[in-house]
């Protein structure tokens, strides 16, 4: 099974709807409070997005990879005031969730990120996020990925990926690459690392940030 099929299982059982407004209610409450909670997406070590955030004012455009039921797309929305937020995500019920529990004017696209990403046209810097997204693809999707953001993102764009760095491995549905990997694939960023401990994370980590330089 991919990681497409197990997700979307997820989001086509009959109690779906009622679970995720649960679990974002969880989530919202969390990261506002920022109380680095297991619900905490923004705030608890090995998650870059809510110190980063807090930082800049800047940056009003958003994409989103992997945007689930939209819960951080519509976060940005209406609690970080940003202007044009799109979420890419491959699963359609998953996306008809994200539209029945909010009413803000999110940008969905239904498909691959690479795919996705390859039709559109960046004018100001943006925004990269993903949650767990590439860390459960492989090597030569993920590299598709990172190319196409590379190729439309402006100077001074900026992602921060909630992803797996470290002792690199290779597992059936969870991967982790090296910092010299993201390096070389990203090499027109400057990249930094969340080395916060995690107790729960012997041998990688999870999160890094980069800037666009060029």
């Amino acid at each position: 099974m991919d990681s497409y099929t197990a997700h979307n299982n997820e989001y086509i059982t009959n109690d779906a709807v009622d679970r995720e407004i649960e679990s974002h209610k969880l989530k919202t409450i969390q990261s506002i409070n920022k109380t680095g909670g297991i619900w905490d997406n923004l705030y608890k070590p090995g998650h870059l997005h809510g110190n980063w955030l807090d930082s800049q004012t800047d940056i009003k455009d958003a994409i989103d990879i992997g945007s689930g039921t939209g819960w951080f797309v519509n976060y940005l929305k209406k609690y970080k005031n940003f202007e044009n937020v799109i979420g890419i995500e491959p699963s359609n019920a998953a996306i008809e969730i994200a539209k029945h529990i909010y009413t803000s004017d999110v940008t969905h696209f239904c498909g691959m990120a690479e795919n996705i990403l390859q039709e559109l046209t960046l004018f100001k810097p943006t925004l990269f996020t993903t949650f767990i997204v590439l860390s459960h693809l492989t090597d030569p999707v993920v590299i598709k990925i990172l190319r196409e953001i590379d190729k439309i993102a402006p100077k001074g764009s900026v992602f921060i990926f909630n992803e797996n760095y470290g002792q690199s491995f290779h597992m059936k549905l969870w991967h982790c690459r090296t910092k010299e990997w993201w390096q070389n694939h990203l090499p027109n960023w400057t990249i930094t690392y969340d080395e916060r401990p995690r107790p729960d994370l012997r041998i990688y980590k999870q999160g890094l940030m980069g800037v666009k330089k060029v």
